[in-house]
């Protein structure tokens, strides 16, 4: 992470267009960055570059207004910012970096900004400003950083958020002797600095003390993964100095997409979908009538599926050949099936039940329902009675708080037949793990804590086995 940039720039001589406009002037100022902070921040090394921009307040006819200077040279140490101003400009008595914290009518408050676009360096700008003398300029630094290395980048992923729940961005007083910074107007809790793939960013941030704060890693506006900090006391970092926060690792568990398509779901996908049940496993209960035995197992795609030169083997590595399985065994009974996965081969395993279950349900007279966070979502089924599978779409997951789960199981249209539904003992849904069984008439909430956005669950009621699919 550099103050400006990424690396220290050889020297330079900017090739500089002399011909002025009639009425404007050339100026210049030599910038330099504290050494101080340079002690300050020992493991990373400060420097401008090509293409910074830093600003400057200059007053024309009694109205201030913000100018931006372009680097025009750089000797390795010193680095040259120049503009075009009008003859009559006068020039204020600091410069402030980046460029979009300067206010124009107040010299002396800044605004801390609310995004850093720092890809490029693997780490993030951080808010400077220095005082003009005789045309040269030393930075300093008004803020600290959080130090966080992120790992397992998703593809697309391209910011950190931080996110607190008391507002630290907007406009900040400096006191110009001792650079700190007392609090004006402040109007977000919300940071993001951009990122572009595995590495070790920079989140500047100013002093004080921060007593509960997020990450997460996003696309735009989707939220990939986001972890709520777990804190003893409030980290309070001082100007100049950096908080290693350690490891942020996207560890959200990656759900294979397979459907059972059969004469009762009118061979779409929809509701049979295979549920996740261990870190290499899918199962699910079906059912097929006896005048048509036949099924496909189909990817996220909609190519079909089979077990390799058998259509009726029982058990095998699976193949795109595009058959369709035929269930054996006896007549209008369910079975289930399960998929397992060495990572590179699918392995197809089915079976019969001895009876079918007693909750093969009609879409007509029962009622299955998701209680989460204080609520109730109504989940849905193909109206068909032997057919086990149900979802929900949409679910709303406002933020990675824990939030409470239950099951209500209602067999009839009597509403007081309802079950609520958890565990015996204790389950808890995460990124990492987003599935889950529980049990009929379990007295225990599940607990969930996921990363925000929209999810649909499904359900296999002969078994009670249930996921989260992040949308």
């Amino acid at each position: 992470m550099l103050a400006a940039s990424c690396n220290k720039e050889q020297a330079t001589d900017e090739v500089v267009d002399n011909t002025l406009e009639k009425g404007k002037v050339y100026y210049e100022i030599k910038v330099t960055i504290d050494p101080e902070t340079r002690g300050a921040f020992s493991d990373k090394s400060f420097a401008f570059q090509t293409g910074d921009e830093i600003a400057v307040i200059v007053t024309e006819s009694g109205t201030p207004s913000v100018e931006t200077l372009s680097v025009t040279a750089n000797d390795g140490t010193t680095v040259t910012f120049g503009a075009s101003l009008d003859s009559d400009a006068v020039v204020g008595d600091y410069a402030y970096y980046p460029a979009s914290i300067a206010n124009a009518s107040t010299p002396t408050t800044i605004t801390w900004p609310s995004s850093f676009d720092a890809a490029a360096c693997g780490g993030a700008m951080v808010p400077m400003m220095a005082k003009i003398e005789n045309n040269t300029a030393e930075f300093k630094h008004l803020g600290a950083m959080l130090k966080v290395a992120l790992t397992n980048v998703p593809a697309g992923a391209n910011l950190l958020e931080f996110t607190t729940s008391n507002n630290f961005t907007g406009t900040y007083d400096v006191n110009t002797s001792t650079w700190a910074l007392t609090e004006n107007t402040l109007s977000g809790n919300v940071e993001t600095v951009s990122i572009d793939g595995n590495d070790t960013y920079y989140i500047p941030i100013p002093a004080g003390s921060y007593a509960d704060f997020q990450l997460a890693m996003k696309e735009d506006a989707y939220y990939h993964k986001q972890r709520t900090a777990d804190l003893a006391s409030a980290i309070t970092p001082t100007r100049r100095q950096i908080v290693n926060l350690g490891t942020f690792n996207y560890d959200v568990d990656q759900i294979a997409e397979w459907w059972h398509l059969s004469p009762i779901n009118g061979w779409t996908s929809g509701y049979d979908r295979y549920i996740k049940t261990g870190a290499t496993t899918y199962q699910l209960t079906v059912y097929n009538p006896s005048d048509n035995k036949y099924w496909k197992l189909t990817d996220i795609n909609g190519d079909a599926w089979n077990v390799k030169d058998d259509a009726t083997a029982w058990t095998g590595t699976l193949t795109k050949q595009g058959w369709t399985f035929n269930r054996t065994g006896a007549d209008d009974k369910t079975f289930w099936v399960t998929l397992s996965t060495d990572g590179v081969n699918w392995t197809y395993n089915s079976g019969n039940w001895d009876t079918n279950s007693d909750r093969n349900w009609s879409a007509a007279s029962s009622s299955v329902k998701i209680s989460y966070n204080g609520n109730n979502y109504s989940m849905s089924k193909y109206n068909y009675n032997e057919n086990y599978g149900y979802k929900y779409e949409g679910l709303s997951v406002p933020d990675n708080s824990t939030h409470t789960l239950k099951f209500i199981l209602n067999w009839s249209s009597d509403s007081n037949n309802d079950t609520p539904s958890g565990v015996s003992g204790s389950l808890s849904i995460t990124d990492a793990c987003p599935y889950g069984s529980f049990e009929w008439g379990g007295a225990n909430s599940i607990e969930v804590t996921l990363t925000q956005g929209e999810y649909d669950v499904y359900l296999d009621l002969a078994i009670l086995n249930f996921m989260f699919v992040k949308q």
